[in-house]
Parts: structure tokens; sequence; C-alpha cells
């Protein structure tokens, strides 16, 4: 989860919800099913807008990680 200097790979960060492994779990706890809701509930801006497809579907995206919401 670091890069050859040592540092956090911000490659790795989720450009949809900014999940960043390595540091959002193992240096502030975070499970990413914690923080995934967390971002759901906080109305699911994404970090790049940009990178967002014109018809995003939430469901639709989350199945492609094997993870269900109902809310």
């Amino acid at each position: 989860m670091y890069n050859k200097d040592g540092l956090p790979d911000i490659s790795l960060i989720c450009g949809c919800c900014g999940f960043h492994p390595g540091y959002d779990d193992d240096e502030l706890g975070y499970s990413f099913e914690t923080y995934l809701n967390e971002w759901i509930q906080h109305g699911m801006e994404w970090l790049r807008e940009e990178e967002k497809p014109t018809n995003w579907d939430l469901n639709k995206h989350l199945s492609n990680i094997n993870v269900s919401y109902k809310g």
C-alpha cells in the first residue's frame, strides 16, 4: 500500500468513494464496509467526478464488487 519511497500509494484511492486501502483501514481503522456505508449515507459524492459514468447506478456498481446495499 506504499510506494517505493515509503509513502502511501495514492494511485490505489478509489475515484468513486475515495477509499484508500492501507490508510483508511489500517491507519484510521475503517473496514471497507463501514467506509462504504458512510459514503452512501453522506450522499455518494464522487472523489473524481470526471470519472463518474453518465448513467451510473449504485446497485449495479456495487454488484461489480459483490456488495449489495438496501437503502
